[in-house]
């Protein structure tokens, strides 16, 4: 999180929001969404986005899981099950859905299916609250209240985002909060190819500490 954001604010009256996704999933066509949304005896929703990256494909609403808000009481302060219920949304795909699809992107393609399932689609958040900047790399001139990244030295790389993880890193967990981890995982960080990325941290930490 690179800024502080209201996420009360920023679901207003919704139940669920979140990003549009960067680029579309490997089975996203038209048919794909309605044999999806046909498992669920729900009628293909009008409703389209389009992605932020790649060639901005306009397609059923399809959201990135990495960031996503919902109301966990509704205004009685009854418990909503958004979760429970997301969960048992994708249990169902898995067993109605006959149509080839990858299975790490059920979460996602089960999100707009609860949504509309509950009556309520999932609304639509700006692209600054799950900035990918793997894809859009420093993103000069875009607000980036949250960064998404999926490998470690994608963000040590960001100007921003990589100075703002180490400050908040060390000051959380100390200044040797590095080397503990490198001797906790260093099997784990050697398949990832983040060891030479921690250690740069590291250094990086000794210096600040020495200023």
């Amino acid at each position: 999180m690179a800024e502080p954001v209201d996420f009360a604010g920023e679901l207003g009256k919704a139940q669920i929001a979140a990003c549009v996704s960067d680029y579309a999933p490997s089975a996203g066509s038209d048919e794909d969404w309605a044999h999806f949304y046909e498992a669920f005896d729900l009628p293909p929703p009008e409703e389209r986005v389009q992605y932020n990256a790649g060639r901005r494909i306009v397609s059923f609403p399809y959201f990135n899981a990495g960031v996503v808000i919902w109301r966990e009481r509704d205004a009685k302060g009854k418990p909503t099950h958004i979760g429970r219920d997301w969960l048992t949304t994708a249990l169902s795909f898995e067993q109605r859905v006959t149509r080839p699809y990858d299975r790490t992107n059920i979460d996602q393609f089960t999100l707009p299916i609860l949504g509309y399932l509950r009556g309520k689609p999932v609304k639509t958040l700006d692209q600054r609250l799950n900035f990918n900047i793997e894809s859009f790399g420093q993103g000069q001139g875009h607000r980036q209240s949250i960064a998404h990244y999926h490998r470690l030295g994608i963000l040590w790389a960001h100007e921003t985002h990589g100075r703002y993880a180490l400050e908040t890193f060390t000051a959380l967990m100390g200044m040797d909060a590095t080397e503990r981890f490198l001797e906790a995982f260093s099997a784990h960080a050697k398949r990832k190819r983040m060891k030479r990325h921690l250690s740069a941290i590291a250094l990086g930490a000794s210096a600040a500490a020495a200023c």
